[in-house]
């Protein structure tokens, strides 16, 4: 069973030369939900955290200490504490008695914890603290822990799958140590002269302006390489007898009358 957290909200009065406490009891009623009666459920403490702020920006001292009851009939309450005497404006802290070791076998015993609010030391002053704690109880029935899990065996190796699969060429897995064969395909050298027509028209348009500007940018160098680049291109068609139009649209022919005579002497084959 979950149990929902409790927050309350206090104003503390304390006057001059005097001090005072609040107590937040350890074990409560468990409180009626909005509309429904109460469940009689007993809550214990399972946490506790709170924030002290002295308004008008005055000072007072203040700590914090948890009442222990009696430990079986000859024992004795007992206070210890778990927030020191300090002096100051605004005040914060938390208590969980089960990560304590000085109350984590002493969670039964456990009453209430005080708030001690000092003003002694002021005769005219009067001081007004608002304090805020957030109490959650102890969950009656913890989430259990997950199993934990054991690491999964190692995949097989490579030869152990291609045993497994058989003797058909098709499905056995290829030794990436060796290099493949150097083979081209029709589709792939196809694919290499559409790149080269393409790559040689774009160099020509750069080409151009490049020439213009070579002189005053100093970009001589860069024109040399876009002519050998372009001549690079234009061998490679002429070495397979292709115009740069013929290589893009191989499904038309190409004939001599179809393109000027420097152009259409890109057609012919080498001798």
């Amino acid at each position: 069973v979950l149990l929902a957290a409790m927050a309350e909200r206090t104003q503390i009065v304390v006057l001059p030369g005097t001090g005072t406490t609040h107590r937040v009891e350890c074990s409560w009623e468990e409180p009626a939900a909005e509309g429904g009666r109460a469940s009689g459920r007993m809550c214990e403490l399972g946490s506790l955290e709170w924030s002290a702020v002295v308004l008008d920006e005055r000072l007072v001292d203040f700590q914090v200490s948890v009442i222990l009851g009696a430990d079986g009939d000859e024992g004795e309450t007992t206070v210890q504490w778990i927030q020191e005497k300090d002096s100051g404006r605004c005040f914060r802290g938390s208590f969980t008695p089960s990560e304590d070791p000085r109350f984590a076998d002493q969670i039964s015993r456990l009453r209430a914890i005080v708030f001690e609010l000092d003003n002694t030391y002021s005769w005219w002053t009067e001081k007004v603290v608002e304090l805020i704690t957030v109490r959650k109880p102890k969950d009656s029935n913890p989430l259990p822990l997950l199993p934990q899990l054991l690491p999964l065996s190692l995949p097989p190796r490579g030869p152990n799958i291609v045993n497994q699969i058989g003797p058909d060429p098709e499905l056995v897995l290829p030794e990436l140590r060796k290099p493949p064969m150097a083979a081209v395909s029709l589709d792939s050298a196809d694919t290499v002269m559409r790149f080269a027509v393409e790559l040689d028209f774009l160099l020509g348009l750069a080409q151009e302006p490049a020439s213009e500007d070579a002189t005053e940018h100093g970009a001589q160098g860069l024109v040399s390489g876009l002519s050998q680049l372009r001549q690079t291109c234009k061998e490679l068609l002429s070495s397979v007898g292709k115009h740069p139009s013929c290589a893009m649209f191989p499904e038309e022919s190409c004939s001599r009358e179809d393109y000027p005579k420097d152009q259409s002497e890109e057609c012919s084959s080498p001798t």
